[in-house]
């Protein structure tokens, strides 16, 4: 879509679409400190412990090709449990590989992986989002303003 920003409509369409990025990427960056604060809390609750990576699962998205989520096993009390990564990737780990997760106590078969790489996604995305919404939209502004100043009347 092309915005014709030497318009007065132009300008109010460009100030719109712009207003829209910024209050976009303030809902991704709540999004992402409301996913940071749960991690958090599950990390200081939850049980560091080793786990192995085992298998992958491959994606059979077609957006998500080649891409596959490591499969790892960990040891609770003498129990295996076996969780798969939500997180896909064209680089997994290799399989055999030990890495840290941690566990709820409670309920051993819950599990979290020691980075918060989705907060930290969320947080970038939105960041970006929010910070050129802003830009843009003062820039509309300001140009707006200073080329379809209209002049003031005084009762």
């Amino acid at each position: 879509m092309y915005i014709n920003i030497d318009s007065k409509r132009g300008f109010k369409y460009a100030l719109i679409a712009t207003s829209i990025a910024f209050i976009i990427g303030v809902i991704i960056l709540v999004l992402g400190f409301i996913t940071g604060q749960q991690y958090n809390k599950k990390s200081k609750e939850y049980i560091e412990t080793e786990a192995k990576v085992v298998d992958y699962a491959v994606s059979n998205n077609e957006e998500q090709k080649n891409t596959k989520a490591i499969i790892v096993e960990y040891v609770v009390n003498d129990k295996i449990y076996r969780k798969q990564s939500s997180i896909y990737t064209s680089n997994p780990k290799p399989i055999g590989e030990i890495i840290k997760i941690k566990y709820n106590p409670d309920n051993p078969n819950k599990m979290i992986f020691p980075k918060n790489e989705i907060g930290f996604i969320l947080y970038l995305v939105g960041g970006i989002f929010a910070f050129v919404g802003a830009l843009l939209t003062f820039i509309f502004y300001m140009v707006y303003k200073t080329k379809y100043k209209q002049k003031e009347t005084y009762l």
